[in-house]
């Protein structure tokens, strides 16, 4: 099939509904994907990131044993009735690790260290800093409550609790705990099939050569880096050139291959957006393709085969919102997990910042102080520009100003989302 027989229209404008807001195309986007079944079991040391499938329960209480919190004496109570001070022998010492602990004679303390088996008749246990220790035996200067200083028998988990739900995405401290109860392996959810690519003629993939006017690619190893980030293993299928026909060959090939095609470019309306058509030639439905949202109006949704697909626009801050509004819940579907509301903040600006009606806008800021009432006081970073990735680079979060909003004046009151480590989550 030459390129004269591949139309670069797209249907999808009727189909698509107009301009979606915000909320509306996340739900859109979110019927197209078909959440994760298929699992397997995994050691933890290999499990970092993945989303549980099946609830983890405690085969037994935790701490296993009675154990002492502290380094000092094992001590009964009924050798403080009388008053101090009081002078107790060391009749021995008992340290983590020893298989059972001999008991505690009456009228005598015993050594014990953290974690150590607390003695048969043992009530309390008194730090060393709190004690004088001389010739044998240990002087403590007032009477221990009852019970100080020993971690009970089950005390932080009971039997059949459960340790880590589905949904649940692993990290260290879910190892530790799952290792601490002697669980090996974890079972979770497969990693979804993630493709991403990057289009146009003018972009350089990685440190390649740049001639005059050409860019270098940002947008496929920032997409590839998120992705990994939330522990998939994303497929890199390079950048695709501004040809209708190609695009369209690439898309035929991959249909099915994966359980999401994320790329970057072409979906707006220039004469060399190809990828609608393409797509569309190609086999695949769109669901729709503008989002009242700035950066990042052409947002494009569909499916080919059984692959969904989200088409993200070219310019980097734009691809970048488009992938923590879309992308991450995209992701998170797919991989098993639950989608987590992004909960904004309030927050005030610092200055004027300029907006125009129409659509949802994130714009950079960074925490320059805080009111009186502990309230972020923010201010704009950049000029409102789409193509550049450092004013995020140095933010602290979004400022979001809403559709229906003029522009945010100084001390005006509005949404704030605060970066946790560099996303927003």
């Amino acid at each position: 099939m030459g390129e004269a027989a591949i139309s670069i229209s797209c249907p999808c404008d009727a189909a698509a509904g107009g301009v979606l807001n915000v909320d509306e195309a996340r739900q859109r986007l979110y019927a197209l994907l078909t959440p994760a079944s298929a699992t397997e079991s995994l050691p933890l040391a290999e499990a970092a990131g993945r989303i549980v499938a099946k609830p983890l329960h405690a085969s037994c209480p935790m701490p296993f044993f009675d154990n002492s919190a502290m380094d000092g004496f094992a001590v009964s109570l009924a050798d403080f009735e009388n008053g101090p001070p009081h002078a107790l022998p060391i009749s021995g010492a008992v340290a983590a690790g020893d298989h059972g602990a001999p008991a505690l004679a009456p009228g005598a303390c015993m050594r014990i260290f953290t974690g150590a088996p607390i003695p048969l008749n043992a009530d309390a246990v008194v730090p060393f800093e709190q004690t004088a220790e001389e010739q044998g035996c240990a002087a403590f200067f007032k009477a221990p409550r009852p019970g100080a200083h020993i971690r009970r028998a089950g005390c932080d988990i009971a039997r059949d609790d459960v340790l880590v739900a589905p949904g649940t995405r692993m990290s260290g401290r879910y190892a530790g705990l799952l290792a601490a109860n002697g669980h090996l392996s974890v079972t979770v959810y497969r990693q979804p099939r993630i493709g991403v690519f990057s289009t146009g003629d003018e972009l350089v993939a990685g440190s390649g050569e740049r001639r005059a006017f050409e860019l270098h690619d940002a947008n496929r190893p920032m997409l590839l880096m998120m992705l990994q980030e939330m522990g998939c293993a994303p497929v890199d299928l390079g950048i695709l050139p501004d040809d209708p026909f190609e695009t369209r060959q690439f898309l035929h090939r991959h249909a099915g291959d994966f359980d999401l095609l994320i790329s970057s470019g072409a979906v707006s309306v220039g004469g060399r957006d190809f990828l609608k058509g393409a797509f569309s030639s190609a086999g695949g439905v769109i669901d729709s393709w503008k989002v009242a949202l700035k950066p990042g109006k052409p947002v494009m949704f569909g499916r080919i085969d059984k692959t969904a697909f989200l088409g993200l626009p070219g310019n980097p801050m734009a691809a970048w919102i488009g992938f923590q509004l879309f992308g991450r819940m995209a992701v998170e579907r797919l991989s098993g997990r639950a989608t987590q509301p992004v909960e904004p903040v309030r927050a005030i600006t610092e200055g004027v910042i300029r907006h125009r009606l129409g659509r949802r806008e994130y714009v950079p800021v960074r925490i320059v102080s805080h009111t009186h009432r502990g309230q972020p006081l923010l201010a704009r970073i950049g000029h409102g520009g789409s193509a550049s990735l450092y004013p995020l680079c140095f933010a602290d979060g979004v400022a979001i100003i809403e559709a229906t909003t003029g522009d945010a004046e100084a001390g005006e009151e509005l949404d704030f989302l605060p970066f946790v480590q560099g996303v927003l989550e």
